[in-house]
């Protein structure tokens, strides 16, 4: 948390109070988020077994329209990160959305060392792509989920004529 607005002689209660109203507005969010993603079939969990482990925040659910979102950390972008994984195994299929080389100009000093001390040469790009996607604002992320994910409209039936 940053106190640096708050004076030492004030923090306690009143700077906690402070923060109220943005937590309300995170939830909120998270919660209109949350139905932008159960309108396009995808289920958002909570709870897994792996949500036990002090580094998972959330993850995808192979083969499934699902995404399970720890609660701790920044769930936004856990589940926009997870999501992506969702876009890249079930619309992708594997396929390339962005390369390399964009991503690494993309990205911040601080994620390109993440990435590159976590994943190996062949995870890196499909992680780096999650993570550059779950920084985009909300309608950016939905306009290539879309894009990419939308089924076909349906043919029009043949009328009797």
């Amino acid at each position: 948390m940053n106190h640096r607005w708050c004076p030492a002689r004030l923090f306690g209660i009143v700077c906690a109070l402070a923060l109220l109203p943005a937590a309300a507005s995170a939830r909120e969010s998270f919660a209109q988020l949350l139905a932008l993603f159960n309108q396009r079939g995808v289920e958002v969990l909570s709870e897994h077994p792996r949500c036990n482990v002090r580094t998972v925040y959330g993850l995808y659910v192979r083969g499934r329209m699902q995404v399970v979102v720890c609660p701790k950390g920044d769930q936004r972008n856990s589940l926009m990160h997870e999501a992506w994984h969702l876009v890249q195994a079930r619309c992708l299929k594997g396929a390339e959305y962005f390369s390399e080389p964009w991503l690494r100009e993309k990205l911040n000093r601080r994620d390109r060392r993440d990435l590159d001390a976590l994943y190996t040469s062949s995870q890196w790009r499909r992680e780096a792509e999650a993570r550059y996607m779950a920084t985009l604002p909300v309608q950016a992320f939905f306009q290539a989920y879309d894009a990419l994910c939308s089924k076909p409209a349906p043919a029009e039936s043949q009328a009797a004529e």
